[in-house]
């Protein structure tokens, strides 16, 4: 299946730590870098820029931080 890691070569470190999001969160004014919202930790989604099955990695390079709202909205347009 194209864009799927098999199981045996998953990325352990995938997600993001609280505190790596926490650190990103606040290098952004604790805003979401879509739509410029302010947003909590909580509400915090790290996105992989380039898709973590392609082969891209969890670091601050390569990762947005979102809100629910703009997370939802560009994997929705993926599947267009």
């Amino acid at each position: 299946m194209i864009g799927c890691v098999p199981p045996g070569k998953r990325d352990p470190k995938r997600v993001m730590t609280k505190k790596e999001k926490s650190e990103m969160l606040n290098e952004n004014g604790g805003k979401c870098e879509g739509c410029e919202k302010d947003i909590t930790i909580d509400e915090a989604k790290g996105h992989h820029i380039k898709r973590h099955a392609d082969g891209g990695p969890t670091t601050k390079e390569n990762t947005a931080i979102l809100c629910d709202g703009c997370h939802k909205e560009i994997h929705s347009k993926k599947k267009s």
